[in-house]
């Protein structure tokens, strides 16, 4: 940009602020002037809405008193006397009102008894047949309703649009006797109502609320611009609307009264809008003039100021710490010293120079020292990241991942795309919500036991800000479950039979008397159960810890599997009850193993089977054996509660049953179906438990070979 351009600029900017104020405060008085007159129309309309509502509702209070007068002189015999003064009571009444077109009266056969006017253009208007009209349907009224017409064209005594008025006369017995009756001057009411509002301001239109013109021209057609305005009236009652039209542009605010008539005022739109365009012409002359005075004043300052710049950049521009005689400076002040600043300046700066130059060859020097430090170092740090055992995550300030080291993505794999959410989501998770938390997190996933720990870094924006690291608990988490099965087990298990044996003991030790030895020999045997059952905890234990070591052996040789059976229910039986059922197929009755691990293991199954007895059932067992090719298979079948799917498989890991916590059923350890297991696969065998579709109860079945080569 120039610097005349940029003077003028600046002035006219610095000029423009005041006038925009100014012409912005103008423009606000304008448009509270406009607002105000609008809201004068709006009085005016609501005034005129009431002066329309009292004109009607002051007819209606005579029209009810001619029905008063008339019901007084009609009850009884009708007089000349009586008629004469209801005549002038009428034409009183006429006259102090003003705004009708005529009143009378009609007896009860709808004939006009009084007329105020008598008579009209068409002759006499008394003794006029009056049950074709409109009022005449004012006989079946309430007493003291007024009926108002709507208007319309009159056929009688007016030639002309009326609204007509017709309350029912009643005698002292409540019996209709007459109507009174008045036809309204629609332009007599419009007068009047103009009458109460400014001189020449408004235009006033009346309508009723079928939206048919009452005032001016009764019955005249109404354009579409007023049936819209009309069909509008409930929504815009009272508001301000612009109109143009056949009666040219303008405002209307329109009123309703209590009947329903429709009041509009409308005013002339130009000036309002002479407001407006006053203010826009001022405010255009106002910056004309502005603009003309500051190009004036600029083109007289800008020639000298220009020169003294133009000398100024010729100075700079020759890079000489002196000037030239011809740019030499000397007004304005300013440049001067500027001009004399900038040759102290470029002196210093070209020392400043040399300085720099000497400390940028050291520090070149210096920076590639440095640079190789730093790759070695890197290099150390990168191997060292690449080939921890634990999981690295580094993150950004907002939160985004920067680097993960391998042991990270073998820890939480998943594909490259979801890569860089998938590990920002770990450290959504292990930040704390609460600030005195700890950073850290514990979770399962894909088998996994994992922990993670957050740590704060110190760097540069853009660096690490935030690391996470990872650590695979899944071992020591297994350690650590075992240990605790293992504990409450131990617990658990050995807490009866020693508790059994303790108070026997104690009861032997007694040594009452009085004791049967029948009582002693039931002690004793409670006594021999309670440590038989520890011995068989015990040798539990011993089997487990001789199957992880390597060392559970069996001796072979043929056996009776019914022997078997019966040696294994024998020994379940001594705790609990049940009822066993044999089906031994011939090829399957004799087969090789070892007849103690055998036992054991149908005993073990027989105890589980009975202790997991459906309360509302007697425990039930049923063995079938029978030969498939060089296999016997032995499905050992049971009426209890059964195993459910995804427990199957669970039930032969060591410490695992069924029913935890407070609902675990004693006498187990955990173990049964562990040994059972190994028992199997000692043989060269299997056992799987599987479901009973067609009842209740499970199915363990267990695979043994009939022919071994040590066999």
């Amino acid at each position: 940009m120039r610097f005349r351009t940029l003077l003028a600029a600046s002035f006219l900017a610095v000029s423009l602020v005041p006038l925009a104020a100014f012409t912005v405060l103008q423009w606000r008085e304008t448009q509270s002037e406009i607002s105000r007159s609008d809201e004068m129309q709006a009085r005016w309309a609501h005034r005129a809405a009431l002066e329309a509502q009292t004109a009607l509702d002051d007819a209606k209070r005579f029209v009810l008193l001619a029905a008063e007068m008339g019901a007084v002189a009609m009850d009884g015999e009708t007089t000349a006397r009586t008629s004469r003064t209801l005549q002038l009571s009428l034409e009183q009444i006429a006259s102090t009102y003003g705004l009708f077109e005529n009143l009378h009266i009609d007896d009860a056969r709808s004939r006009s008894l009084l007329f105020v006017p008598k008579a009209s253009e068409r002759g006499s208007n008394l003794n006029v047949d009056h049950s074709k009209r409109w009022h005449s349907r004012a006989a079946r009224a309430r007493a003291g309703e007024v009926l108002v017409s709507d208007v319309f064209q009159a056929e009688g005594a007016l030639n002309r649009p009326i609204i007509n008025l017709a309350t029912p006369i009643r005698n002292a017995r409540d019996e209709t006797v007459g109507v009174a009756a008045a036809a309204l001057s629609l332009d007599a009411v419009g007068r009047a109502v103009e009458r109460k509002l400014p001189e020449g301001a408004y235009r006033l239109r009346i309508f009723d609320r079928a939206g048919r013109s009452l005032y001016p021209d009764a019955l005249s057609p109404v354009s579409e611009e007023w049936s819209r305005i009309l069909a509008e009236s409930d929504a815009a009652d009272g508001a301000l609307r612009k109109i143009e039209g056949e009666e040219g542009r303008g405002y209307i605010v329109q009123s309703r009264t209590a009947d329903g008539w429709h009041i509009l005022l409308l005013r002339d739109g130009a000036d309002r809008t002479h407001l407006a365009t006053r203010t826009l012409q001022q405010a255009a002359a106002a910056l004309f003039l502005l603009i003309a005075l500051t190009l004036a004043t600029v083109w007289l300052v800008s020639g000298t100021l220009a020169r003294g710049v133009t000398k100024l950049i010729r100075h700079i521009e020759s890079g000489r710490t002196e000037p030239a005689p011809e740019d030499r400076v000397s007004v304005p002040e300013e440049f001067r010293l500027v001009q004399h600043r900038w040759g102290r300046v470029l002196r210093g700066l070209r020392e400043k120079r040399r300085e720099l130059e000497t400390l940028n060859s050291e520090l070149e020097s210096e920076v590639q020292r440095r640079t190789e430090a730093f790759r070695s170092q890197h290099a150390t740090l990168s191997a060292l990241f690449r080939d921890m055992r634990e999981g690295v995550l580094l993150f950004r300030e907002d939160g985004t991942l920067l680097l993960a080291n391998p042991e990270a993505e073998r820890l939480l794999p998943g594909p490259e795309a979801t890569r860089a959410e998938r590990f920002e989501s770990v450290l959504r998770r292990v930040m704390p919500e609460a600030p005195d938390a700890k950073p850290e997190l514990a979770w399962t996933e894909n088998g996994r036991s994992l922990e993670a720990k957050a740590f704060p870094i110190e760097g540069a924006p853009g660096e690490p800000a935030r690391g996470v690291l990872l650590r695979d608990r899944t071992e020591a988490a297994q350690a650590e479950a075992l240990k605790e099965s293992l504990l409450s087990v131990v617990a658990h298990e050995l807490k009866t039979p020693v508790q059994a044996i303790r108070l026997q003991t104690e009861s032997l030790l007694a040594d009452d008397g009085a004791w049967s030895p029948d009582f002693r020999g039931e002690l004793l045997t409670n006594l021999d159960e309670a440590a038989r059952h520890l011995q068989s905890l015990i040798n539990d234990w011993l089997d487990v810890a001789r199957i992880d070591g390597g060392l559970f052996r069996i001796e072979k040789r043929v056996l009776s599997l019914s022997s078997v059976l019966r040696k294994a229910a024998r020994l379940a039986k001594s705790r609990y009850d049940f009822t066993l059922r044999t089906e031994v197929d011939e090829d399957a009755a004799c087969l090789p193993g070892d007849p103690e691990r055998l036992v054991q293991l149908f005993s073990n199954l027989f105890t589980n089977s009975a202790r997991y007895a459906r309360p509302d059932a007697a425990p039930e067992i049923l063995v079938r054996a029978a030969r498939v090719d060089d296999e016997v298979h032995i499905h050992v079948l049971d009426n209890g509660v059964g195993i459910r799917p995804e427990d199957r498989e669970r039930i032969f890991d060591r410490f695992y049953q069924v029913e935890r916590g407070n609902r675990r059923r004693s006498g187990g350890t955990g173990l049964g179906l562990v040994i059972c297991r190994a028992v199997c696969e000692a043989h060269g065998g299997s056992i799987t438990a599987l479901g009973r579709d067609d009842e209740p109860g499970a199915d363990i079945f267990v695979r043994l070979p009939l022919f071994t080569d040590e066999s």
